[in-house]
């Protein structure tokens, strides 16, 4: 057993005993089953480290009395923290912004194939100011393409062997917000300053 796979194997095991939530991956379709729902990913080394900083460590994690929080996922990625909040919040609306090409396919797939109601993702990166946004990281089109630290900040989406630019559609969070937001969760690698 390598040593990647006992920390998925302790990632997996700490899941189930703290949440009773059962973990699965199935390599072959590159896709992650947690309880009822179902994660497609494209860097498996990814989705462990977010399944980590999302369910063991509770980074997302809020209380609240409402039945149907609106929650505002920046940085959706995928989609693993989208599926968190629809786990422990059901009942959530959650509004998805993701400007990584791959990154949101994926997230558009994992939307549909979990039927998530209340659920909408738009393909762009949040900003000060609408328009285009130039948006720095791994932004090759490879099957296993790791969107982590990909940024409108060039110096955080740089970090990588193999990072380059794209341009992306660039909106203002405030143009989507016309109720209280209940929970906002921004993770847009150094860009938190120009949405707020």
């Amino acid at each position: 057993m390598s040593v990647d796979d006992e920390k998925n194997s302790d990632l997996i095991e700490d899941c189930f005993n703290r949440f009773n939530i059962h973990i699965r991956f199935d390599e072959n379709e590159k896709k992650l089953l947690i309880d009822q729902y179902v994660i497609y990913y494209s860097s498996k080394v990814a989705v462990i480290q977010t399944l980590d900083e999302v369910f063991l460590n509770m980074a997302y994690y809020f209380r609240t009395n409402k039945a149907n929080p609106f929650i505002v996922d920046a940085g959706s990625e995928v989609g693993v923290v989208t599926i968190f909040f629809k786990l422990f919040y059901p009942g959530s609306k959650i509004l998805c912004f993701e400007p990584h090409p791959c990154a949101f396919r994926l997230l558009e797939k994992n939307i549909k194939a979990n039927k998530l109601s209340d659920t909408i993702a738009i393909n762009a990166a949040l900003a000060n100011k609408d328009g285009v946004a130039e948006f720095f990281g791994e932004c090759d089109s490879a099957e296993d393409v790791d969107t982590r630290g990909s940024s409108i900040i060039d110096t955080w989406g740089l970090q990588r062997e193999t990072s380059s630019m794209i341009q992306v559609k660039a909106v203002k969070l405030s143009e989507y917000i016309n109720q209280d937001v209940d929970y906002l969760k921004l993770n847009v690698e150094g860009a938190e300053q120009q949405i707020l």
